[in-house]
């Protein structure tokens, strides 16, 4: 159906037994390539590689709709097997594909089919029609007029592929023409450029656990001594930082129970008192929630001094209480969709056009979760290759930016090896903030756009606006959605209440991944809860509806065993067909659908103008890229690694620029999805030297599921990354795509200074698998 070949059914896992089926062995290939082989007589073969649609069940195409395909020269074995077929079964003109399995010396001739023509190759006609001129000469001037089947062979194998045996009349003597060059066919189109920005794959809710103590308490004294004198709050992010709050909790303890022990004996003598057990139970659960955390990246410890309030006035140095504030945004564990990704655009580049990978350039926000995604991403991409800006380095020997040069670790200067450990191969990310990070350049206008967001609740709205999604099937109003949902929640929060006291926690789910634990699944919903169920409904804020969607995904990938168990009315037989949850879902998803695109934008006007104060640099960036690779005449990949503000803004200006977009409703943009710029070739003109450019725009919804709380899960408790099914842009003309996107550039400096730019090491190779733990 359409480029869709195929479609992975995970709930297939036995033999179907109501037909009859064949089931063949899978082959696995190299370079995931199948061969389609033509051949014109008994000795003329035309050979093509294409990707396998095993790889994800779609068929690649060029802009003219054909399947995109490379020529590819067959062994001396191959070539016998195309003579025996055409004799074997009496086609001259025929096709047949051939698997070359990895690992083995032999292919493999798995299909072979009627009368078959290459398709728009103008180099096997031309072959096609020597071959069919010459035959018709050879007939037309023999006296016999013998037929075709008893013609000799119109070509012979060599070693250098087949040539074509020409025998004018009266000549004996064989000339041959030279096999046709490997590569696309003249006129084709072929793949220049990618360039695809991401958003990264870390679906972890943002958690913060706060605990407040009072200052002139003995046991508060470790948290005191921390902040060395400062006024301000300050921030540990290294983990030997952390280990710093972990031994103060680990004091503090040791205080608080020597300390009650001591109070509790002189009242009575029986044991600590009721505020020791109860600051004891808060500084276990802030320890055990750092122990969890304390190795993910994003994890950091926030120590903030509060002030006494004297006259009206915040007085410094007069210190009330302080704060530990233990946050995470990153969980390593999620982000191994950026592995696969990396691999499989790694797979399909090297089939397009493998001269990109030696062009690569990988961008990140500063952002850590965003770093780990593209750290994966880029590991996976570029193992066992050797892009230009790829370098080879030990610890003490530091690698430059791309593009400046390298000195060589046996310099002579240095007169020896520097080091004798393995040298691994690195990869430098590149981080740009002045592209990829959050700025304050649209804070007042999207704040605006936050306080109006409410009006999208209206009556009546939805079809006011056509542009909003709200689904046919919600028969009630936005309003009456926001009633039904702080409904349900406010019986799940007694529900959850209910189990935590009478169930035994520990052991309804077992595992537990991410660093999460009951404790912190219990902190995270009861803040939604807190959000939703404490607030009166004229003063809901429509933006915490992203914090309830994503909190369901999270805990349903993850959690589900938990998640149906805590929130299940009949404790004694929990079940995913209990509708409650997914009637949560449902109206958390139509809500988010409703308000989160909006977020960036409510008027069109809006839209653009907040894209232009965001994402612009991003914008002219790509561009740049584009133009970079089709003045240079070479090849290259460019990936940049974002959040969800700069996917969202950026796709706002490519709507708001003028093309002619072939489907303006964006689908939802989760984790991991992304929008690729590609930049396409061909040569036409007089000896084909004048060089014609398109530009083609298409977009992933990335790793999404319709109905995740019902979706098959594995081990890695992951989505797939859905491929780029929707073309935001068909092929259009490269100046005209350029233009429509340069559409605000003048409100840009070129020449401003960029930020310093950093760069990251990422071991490549099978060091890289480390990364993905």
């Amino acid at each position: 159906i359409g480029n869709q070949s195929s479609v992975y059914d995970p709930e297939l896992k036995e033999p179907r037994t109501d037909g009859s089926y064949i089931y063949e062995e899978f082959i696995d290939v190299e370079n995931a390539e199948d061969i389609k082989v033509y051949t014109v007589g008994s000795t003329y073969t035309h050979a093509e590689t294409r990707k396998s649609p095993v790889i994800d069940g779609l068929v690649r195409r060029n802009t003219d709709g054909k399947e995109i395909r490379f020529i590819t020269r067959l062994s001396e074995e191959e070539l016998t097997w195309a003579r025996k077929i055409c004799e074997g079964f009496g086609q001259r003109v025929c096709g047949f594909d051939v698997l070359r399995p990895k690992g083995s010396e032999r292919s493999m001739v798995i299909d072979v089919n009627g009368w078959s023509f290459v398709k728009g190759n103008e180099s096997y006609y031309d072959r096609v029609s020597e071959i069919l001129a010459e035959l018709c000469f050879k007939v037309s001037v023999s006296p016999t007029r013998r037929t075709i089947a008893q013609e000799p062979p119109l070509f012979a194998p060599t070693p250098n592929g087949p040539s074509l045996i020409v025998h004018p009349p009266g000549d004996t003597t064989p000339t041959t023409t030279p096999a046709p060059e490997s590569g696309a066919g003249s006129g084709s189109w072929m793949l220049k450029a990618n360039v695809t920005v991401f958003r990264h794959a870390d679906r972890t809710p943002k958690q913060k656990l706060k605990y407040t103590f009072p200052v002139n308490e003995p046991w508060t004294q470790p948290f005191i001594r921390l902040l060395n004198g400062e006024q301000e709050e300050i921030f540990l992010r290294e983990r030997s930082q952390l280990n710093l709050i972990a031994d103060a909790i680990e004091e503090a303890k040791e205080i608080i129970s020597t300390r009650g022990t001591h109070e509790h004996a002189v009242s009575n003598g029986t044991g600590p008192s009721t505020s020791a057990v109860d600051d004891l139970a808060k500084l276990s659960q802030l320890k055990s929630a750092l122990e969890k955390k304390i190795d993910l990246p994003g994890t950091k410890a926030q120590l903030k001094p509060t002030y006494k309030r004297v006259k009206g006035s915040l007085v410094k140095g007069v210190t009330d209480s302080g704060k530990v504030i233990v946050q995470d945004n990153a969980i390593p564990g999620v982000l191994e969709g950026d592995a696969i990704l990396g691999s499989n655009l790694r797979k399909d580049i090297s089939i397009l056009n493998k001269e990109m990978l030696n062009n690569v350039q990988i961008f990140t926000s500063s952002e850590r979760r965003v770093v780990a995604s593209a750290e994966i991403f880029a590991a996976a991409l570029l193992d066992n290759t050797a892009p230009r800006n790829t370098s080879y380095a030990t610890s003490s020997n530091p690698l430059p930016i791309p593009g400046t040069p390298i000195r060589s670790s046996r310099s002579s200067e240095a007169g020896s090896v520097m080091s004798e450990r393995p040298i691994i191969p690195t990869y430098k990310l590149i981080v740009r903030k002045d592209l990829l990070d959050d700025s304050n350049a649209a804070k007042d206008l999207m704040d605006d756009v936050k306080k109006r967001l409410k009006t999208l609740l209206r009556n009546g709205e939805s079809e006011r606006r056509p542009e909003l999604t709200w689904p046919k099937n919600m028969n009630a109003e936005p309003a009456v959605v926001v009633q039904e949902v702080i409904q349900l929640l406010g019986n799940f929060r007694t529900i959850m209440g209910r189990n935590y006291k009478t169930l035994d926690i520990d052991r309804i789910q077992e595992r537990w991944c991410c660093g999460d634990d009951p404790f912190l699944f219990r902190e995270r919903w009861e803040k939604i809860f807190d959000d939703f169920c404490e607030t009166k409904q004229e003063k809901f804020d429509p933006s915490r509806v992203s914090e309830l969607y994503d909190a369901l995904k999270f805990s349903a990938l993850h959690h589900r065993t938990f998640l149906f168990a805590i929130f299940n009315e009949h404790t004694e037989k929990p079940s995913q067909n209990d509708r409650k949850l997914h009637e949560l879902y449902a109206r958390a998803k139509a809500l988010f659908d409703l308000v989160a695109p909006q977020e960036y934008g409510i008027e069109p006007s809006e839209k653009e103008e907040i894209g232009v104060l965001t994402s612009l640099p991003l914008m002219r960036k790509i561009v740049a890229d584009l133009e970079a690779v089709r003045n240079s005449g070479g090849s290259g990949l460019t990936v940049y690694f974002t959040k969800e503000s700069h996917i969202h803004t950026l796709v706002n200006l490519v709507l708001q620029s003028g093309l002619p977009i072939a489907n303006p409703k964006i689908p939802e943009l989760d984790y991991s999805s992304h929008i690729t710029f590609e930049l396409y070739e061909r040569s036409g003109g007089h000896n084909k030297t004048d060089k014609e450019y398109s530009i083609r725009l298409a977009i992933s919804e990335g790793a999404h599921s319709s109905n995740v709380l019902d979706s098959a899960l594995d081990a890695r408790h992951a989505l797939n990354v859905k491929p780029r099914r929707q073309a935001l842009l068909s092929p259009l003309p490269g100046p005209l795509v350029i233009e429509k996107l340069s559409k605000h550039f003048h409100r840009a400096d070129k020449n401003e200074d960029e930020e310093s730019i950093e760069a990251i090491d990422v071991p490549l190779g099978h060091s890289s698998d480390s990364s993905r733990a």
